[in-house]
């Protein structure tokens, strides 16, 4: 029995060491590990709340024994969905160390129970098992971003742009503030342009020169156009050199939204054409005076005169007759004489025509009469020399002349009426009153507008002869030049 204990005892001694060296010697065991430990740290933030996407940076840091090689891999999981990176064959350096970084995008928002980072060291030269490092979590949590700022639809694009020398135009595109602003300037040989917006909404406009592929915007010189929509008028002054080959457009702006540019215009010859401007014109005032003059003496059927202070329709000129005698005895004479007046304000037609290049190129009064006769009472047209907007009718049997006094200088030249030229097509009347005007215009005439009168203005009379007539529909036209 002792011989079999002793066998079993040394059995044990022998096996024992045996097993201890394998131990010692087994690839992979810590005491002999060529890669020893792998660290991975947050180079920043491991939290986010934000707008995504957002980027997250870790470090690796693996030691071990110099010139062993190994694989680096970076085992990533974002909400759980592993992603694993690749880095490549590494060699431990001279310090014992290797570093490498792993930075990744993040594009929705990710719960740290299920998102961290880790290194992966594998295919170790030494036959080593794999290597991972500690696991560091993060969170991303993403914002809804604010939505951009709604911006105004951008104005309709402006129209038509193009030049014009007319001052009447350039009103009706800026009122009477542009009008006077080219009157001014053609003299100077200055651009006006202008263009149609309908309906723009906008807060403005903006000029820009377009000419040689530039796009350069035309600094408005206060002009109202940059913030008056209502404002489709630019008057530029002449550039050193002229306009020649100048090309312009124009858009336009509410807020930060701008249209895209208008037709361009280019300036392809001189701006110095002399232009015809026209204006109708309806009178502002009008006035008609009479004068009664009345005799009366008892004679043998004759009784009482006929005539009222009745007036035909419209402005009346002529005169009413009515005499009676018996006997070789006069038992009455009743004149009625009428003369009327009328005036025009020539508003933007005389403003014009104080430019010195400006004239009068023809101006024509016309009337009609409107009582339906054939007949035509109208002796002569005047100018009056003083106001007769408050003129009373003529005192009874007082001279007439005194009610609306008149000039022995007729409007025109030459005429078959008293000097007048009228041109008469049945019941109307077209008359020249061009040097009348052009002297209103100037200041070398005071304006106190027309008188008419009629061609019989005898106050006593034995005769039973009438001539009385009604004119209406009366107008004005003026044409004015003006001279580059």
């Amino acid at each position: 029995m002792r011989y079999l204990f002793r066998h079993s005892w040394l059995s044990v001694f022998v096996v024992l060491p045996a097993a201890i060296a394998a131990l010692i010697a087994a690839p992979g065991a810590p005491a002999l590990a060529n890669v020893t430990g792998a660290t991975l740290t947050a180079l920043g933030p491991t939290s986010f709340n934000g707008t995504c996407p957002t980027t997250m940076t870790f470090q690796a840091t693996i030691s071990g024994t110099k010139n062993t090689t190994f694989a680096v891999s970076f085992n990533r999981f974002v909400n759980g969905a592993q992603q694993v990176v690749n880095v490549g064959t590494e060699t431990v350096n001279s310090v014992g160390t290797y570093t490498v970084n792993d930075t990744f995008s993040v594009q929705s928002s990710a719960a740290s129970s299920n998102s961290f980072d880790q290194v992966w060291i594998h295919n170790i030269s030494s036959g080593q098992s794999d290597v991972y490092s500690n696991k560091v979590s993060f969170s991303v949590t993403c914002a809804t971003p604010a939505p951009p700022p709604t911006l105004p639809p951008p104005p309709p694009v402006p129209t038509s742009l193009g030049n014009t020398n007319d001052p009447q135009v350039c009103t009706a595109h800026a009122g009477l503030g542009g009008g006077l602003a080219c009157s001014a300037g053609f003299s100077n040989h200055w651009l006006a342009l202008v263009w149609t917006c309908n309906n723009c909404r906008a807060d403005g406009y903006r000029l820009y020169r377009v000419d040689g592929g530039q796009h350069t915007l035309v600094p408005p010189r206060g002009d109202a156009y940059s913030k008056d929509p209502t404002i489709t008028l630019a008057v530029l002054p002449v550039p050193s050199g002229g306009f020649q080959g100048f090309c312009y457009t124009v858009t336009a702006y509410k807020g930060s939204s701008e249209s895209n540019d208008s037709n361009a215009y280019c300036v392809n010859g001189p701006i110095d054409t002399p232009i015809v401007r026209s204006f109708n014109l309806v009178p502002n005032n009008t006035r008609v005076v009479y004068h009664h003059h009345s005799y009366s003496f008892p004679a043998p059927g004759c009784g009482l005169p006929n005539n009222g202070l009745g007036q035909a329709p419209g402005l009346t000129v002529g005169f009413i007759h009515d005499f009676c005698s018996s006997l070789g005895v006069t038992g009455y004479s009743d004149t009625m004489i009428y003369q009327s007046a009328l005036s025009f304000d020539l508003g933007s037609a005389g403003i014009l025509l104080r430019n010195s290049k400006a004239s009068v190129k023809s101006a024509t009064l016309t009337f009609q009469r409107d009582d339906g006769s054939n007949s035509s009472c109208l002796g002569a047209v005047h100018l009056p020399t003083g106001d007769w907007s408050n003129a009373q009718d003529l005192i009874p049997n007082n001279d007439y002349i005194s009610g609306i006094p008149w000039s022995s200088n007729d409007v025109t030249a030459a005429g078959p009426i008293n000097g007048h030229v009228v041109l008469i097509a049945g019941g109307k009347y077209s008359i020249d009153v061009a040097s009348a005007i052009q002297g209103f215009a100037k200041g070398t005439i005071p304006d106190y507008g027309f008188l008419l009168m009629g061609g019989n203005e005898t106050r006593e009379t034995s005769d039973n002869n009438t001539c009385a007539t009604g004119y209406g529909s009366f107008g004005l036209n003026v044409q004015v030049l003006i001279q580059p």
